[in-house]
């Protein structure tokens, strides 16, 4: 499974299913936006996938801020 190696490889964190049976949602890390792109254009789906991405800082009351530090 492709979300398997990604998340065992380090850039997918999270990945969940939605209930209405709409794209899943998945939050990833990269140390930039290149090594991102790479990952997700590395996905067996990406040419038939639309992906936006947006760009999240930490949140200073983020109770598992520390997990996901860069």
């Amino acid at each position: 499974m492709a979300a398997g190696n990604a998340a065992s490889a380090g850039p997918l964190r999270r990945l969940w299913l939605r209930p209405d049976g709409l794209p899943a949602h998945g939050v990833w890390q990269a140390t930039d936006r290149e090594t991102l792109d790479r990952a997700l254009k590395g996905l067996p789906m990406a040419p038939w996938l639309m992906m936006p991405v947006t760009h999240l800082d930490p949140h200073p009351s983020d109770p598992v801020e520390q997990a996901f530090a860069v």
